[in-house]
This record gives C-alpha cells, structure tokens and sequence, in this order.
C-alpha cells in the first residue's frame, strides 16, 4: 500500500511541476511525439525495488499525433536446486498488444486511453529423487503451468521532462481467463502409480498497475 501511495504521490508532483514549468515558460513548442515517432521503455515495481522484475519492455509507434499502437514483453526463467537433487523449472513469457489514444494535456503531459490483449504462456516442471512432475512444483499444483488471455482498458499520463525522454504512470482494468494444463506426475519407484490431475479454467476481473513508474525515451 506504502508503494502505491509513493507512486501516486510522485505522479502528482510531477504532473503539478510540469504545470508550473508550462505555465511560467514563453515557450509553446510541444514535447511530445507526433506522428511516425517510436517509443520504447522500462517500467521501475516498487514492490521489488528493481528494473523489470514484476513489470516489462514496451514498445510504441505513432500512427498519428494522438494514436499510438503498442506491445508490450515480458519474460523470467527460473532453473532453481532447492536441496540435492531436487529440479525446480518455471518459465513465463508475455506478450501484449494494445492501443492509445492520447489528449490535448500540455506541452509536457501527454494523458491517454487506449486497451490491451494480454497474452500469456507458462511452463512448470519439478523432479526430486522419487518423482518427475510436469505442469507444476508439486502435487497440490502449485505454481502450474498455463495459458492466459485477458482485455484491459487502460488510462494514464506520460510526462516529457526533456526532449525525446518521459515518466510514466499507467493503471487500468479487465478480464483475464487462464487454462490451466494437466498435472502428470511420474513416481520413479515400481510400486507407486503415476497419477494426472486434470487441468481447469478460470476467469478473473482485476484492477492493476503496470511497472509502477515508467521510464522511456522517444527515437
């Protein structure tokens, strides 16, 4: 909760000091892309306190002065040895599609509302000396393995403190629905029976945050 304030917090200082700067400046000429311009960027998750872990790459184009296309990465890939012997495997990859659309705002602030597919696939497998799992880390289906698919409607503010460089924040809203995969599980011993979980659906409605705060650059 500390860092959702925090980031809020920081979104408001920001979006009344480039104000400010508008309105004491002399200057009208606009900070912001326009059409043909790209767009790339890093988001910063103060829940982890580092670059990337919890947020993505992202990546823009301006079709016109006030509509860009977007897509958004995501990856991580844990081959972990908990104790001797022991395999832990997981693996995520996301890719997510989208669309702005950006108001008048300022000079530097660039407001926008756009919506996003997010599209995702998971892979888990776990061995110790007396079984092989693949689809999760242990029988009871943890960390299991999936394919997810979601619509978002998103809004947020980029603000351009220099030339071709900006700040970010981003927040929304959607549905997302996960397949989860079967569970076989693989007993090494003769007297055992290897057993498989069935795999199931859900489908969830969700408020989020993307990357905390963004940092980007135009070229």
């Amino acid at each position: 909760m500390k860092n959702t304030l925090l980031t809020v917090a920081l979104a408001f200082i920001a979006t009344f000091s480039a104000q400010a700067q508008d309105t004491l400046s002399t200057s009208t000429v606009s900070l912001k892309p326009v059409a043909g311009d790209r767009t790339a960027e890093v988001g910063f998750n103060f829940s982890y306190g580092t670059f990337l872990k919890g947020g993505q790459l992202a990546f823009r184009k301006f079709t016109t002065d006030t509509k860009a296309v977007r897509l958004g990465l995501s990856a991580n890939f844990n081959n972990d040895h908990p104790a001797d012997k022991v395999t832990a495997v997981y693996g995520t990859i996301g890719v997510t599609p989208g669309i702005e659309r950006h108001f008048a705002g300022t000079k530097r602030l660039s407001p926008y509302m756009g919506a996003e597919l997010p599209l995702s696939y998971t892979y888990s497998k776990y061995e110790d000396e007396t079984k092989s799992i693949k689809g999760a880390f242990g029988e009871g289906g943890s960390n299991r393995a999936n394919v997810g698919v979601g619509l978002n409607a998103i809004a947020g503010i980029d603000l351009y403190l220099l030339k071709n460089f900006y700040v970010g924040f981003e927040f929304g809203a959607g549905i997302s629905y996960r397949n989860y995969q079967d569970v076989k599980v693989d007993f090494k011993e003769d007297f055992l029976e290897d057993r498989t979980i069935e795999g199931r659906n859900s489908i969830n409605f969700n408020t989020f945050t993307n990357g905390g705060l963004r940092l980007g650059f135009v070229f």
